[in-house]
């Protein structure tokens, strides 16, 4: 059993263009981009449906970006879960856009940019308070709302 990771291409600010054909330029786009370390890892945590049913999914408490990636990293390998790291078979181009870590350019930012490092360091805390990988045990968990249902994928053919 394995968690899949693969870091991502982060592109700079207006890029790509509105009229950019992405597939047709990805390489040049590619290149224009800086490989981000692996502490981001949220375009790809690709792991068995079981392992994730097992540990009961993402950790329900955390609120907003950053930190529901690193959790799931980390209890995939508490649980004994191998990574595989998949950024040198594949790439993922991240679009630039303001990020409330970066540093703000306006009051607007700044404000967003305040509330941010709040649960910033409230999902810091809530993930490193335990050991164990299984998470949401105070409520039901996995059940789906009325009307909803599971669509299978297709039996792979071999």
């Amino acid at each position: 059993p394995a968690l899949a990771l693969c870091r991502f291409t982060d592109l700079p600010e207006g890029s790509p263009a509105d009229d950019t054909d992405v597939i047709a330029e990805f390489e040049r786009l590619r290149g224009l981009g800086q490989l981000y370390d692996d502490s981001a890892v949220g375009p790809c945590l690709a792991a068995p449906r079981e392992w994730y049913h097992q540990v009961r999914g993402f950790d329900e408490r955390l609120f907003g970006e950053d930190h529901d990636d690193f959790d799931i990293q980390r209890r995939a390998r508490l649980s004994g879960l191998v990574e595989v790291w998949l950024h040198d078979r594949t790439a993922l181009l991240h679009q630039w856009h303001w990020r409330r870590f970066d540093e703000p350019r306006t009051p607007e930012e700044q404000a967003e940019h305040e509330r941010y490092r709040r649960h910033w360091e409230r999902n810091r805390e809530l993930v490193l308070a335990s050991d164990d990988p299984v998470r949401n045990r105070d409520h039901e968990w996995g059940a789906l709302p009325d009307g909803a249902e599971v669509i299978e994928p297709p039996e792979r053919r071999r």
